[in-house]
């Protein structure tokens, strides 16, 4: 059978002619992503984003659970609200190899909301920014950081302590809810330590690691402890988490459906698991928006999150306020301790590194976290 007639038979329509546009710059480190457009015969086309697992990347996949993102378009997507995610028609993906081709709704004419939080960002360094938001006029990085509390909360409270998504075993962490797991979850912590470590030992290159932020993420990775980590997750709330929560994930529709009551829409679900929901916002704070930007709109950014999160089913008496924010402050910066011993072991360049180090610096000092108090951190 011919790619022509695969596709008709697959679409369900009759194709004439198919073509791929290339997506470069989207699909993160393991994944890459084509355009296809395909030709009926008539004036209009019909266009997908084939989204598929990187040729030479499937090990660092396989390690990483990132063909989850797969089995969560199969089996969980049925759960969010409609024009919360994209639709996805047609998936095929494996854990055990790390491989996954998923073939999804094209979001074209819907923009990247990093975009939306100006130059500061590496992810929006040397874009015309101006251009690129201009289809959304009006639209401002505080407008998507309302929506993106609101979603969260009701993504949180949806899969509040539900115990049947503890069947999801595939979902990263489940197995760490029940008490089980431990030699995985110490080689992923394990991985980023001695990424870390071997970055002492080869010292810091270009980037410039304050003494303080150095002491810090040595005091954290020093707490490793499957037994404290145990102690703590039997004393918290959990529910679903995209475990990847930021900008860049994130697209903003400027036309909207009749029946749609928002604008955003989530992308790239690969690091989804069952953990702390208010450390998916803490996450969001530090990764694009400047300490300036951050600053002024956090606490009210906290409210939002919180009160959608009541609004949407969460017992307030059980889960207050003050521990919502606690959530998200040391949800937050352990996460970044995590992701930052990973990324050093990355081969990124030292100006996005510095950013990030620049970025967590910053969050650490205005929530006086410390070699003391800060706890281990976060896969």
């Amino acid at each position: 059978m011919t790619n022509i007639e695969w596709l008709s038979q697959f679409l369900n329509i009759q194709v004439q002619t198919s073509q791929f546009d290339d997506l470069s710059d989207a699909g993160g480190y393991s994944g890459s992503m084509r355009r296809l457009v395909v030709n009926r015969g008539l004036p209009d086309e019909k266009s997908f984003v084939l989204k598929k697992t990187k040729p030479g990347t499937e090990g660092f996949s396989a390690t990483l659970g990132l063909a989850r993102e797969g089995y969560f378009y199969a089996r969980l997507a049925k759960d969010f609200p409609e024009g919360f995610l994209p639709k996805v028609h047609k998936v095929y993906a494996n854990m055990l190899t790390g491989e996954k081709t998923m073939l999804m709704e094209d979001l074209r004419g819907a923009i990247q909301t990093g975009y939306f939080f100006g130059p500061y960002s590496p992810h929006n360094w040397g874009k015309d920014l101006a251009a690129l938001t201009a289809p959304a006029p009006g639209v401002t990085f505080k407008t998507i950081l309302e929506e993106v509390c609101q979603l969260a909360g009701k993504m949180h409270a949806r899969f509040w302590m539900k115990k049947d998504l503890l069947d999801s075993t595939w979902l990263r962490g489940v197995d760490w809810i029940v008490g089980k797991g431990k030699e995985g979850w110490l080689e992923g912590q394990m991985k980023a330590k001695e990424s870390w470590c071997q970055r002492n030992k080869e010292g810091a290159g270009g980037v410039r690691w304050s003494k303080e932020m150095a002491e810090l993420l040595e005091a954290s990775f020093n707490k490793i402890s499957w037994e404290d980590f145990q102690v703590r997750l039997q004393g918290d709330p959990w529910t679903f988490v995209h475990g990847d929560y930021h900008p860049a994930n994130m697209m903003w529709k400027t036309t909207l459906k009749e029946d749609s009551e928002h604008n955003l829409v989530l992308l790239d679900w690969e690091g989804i698991g069952v953990g702390c929901g208010a450390q998916d916002l803490g996450q969001y704070f530090i990764s694009h928006l400047s300490p300036k930007d951050r600053r002024e709109v956090e606490e009210e950014a906290v409210k939002s999150y919180y009160d959608s999160l009541i609004k949407s089913g969460v017992d307030g008496a059980s889960y207050s306020f003050d521990k919502c924010r606690w959530d998200v402050v040391h949800g937050g910066v352990e996460r970044w301790v995590w992701l930052i011993g990973i990324m050093t072991n990355m081969g990124i360049p030292d100006q996005p590194m510095q950013y990030f180090h620049d970025q967590l610096e910053a969050f650490v000092l205005d929530h006086h976290i410390t070699p003391t108090n800060v706890g281990m951190p976060r896969l």
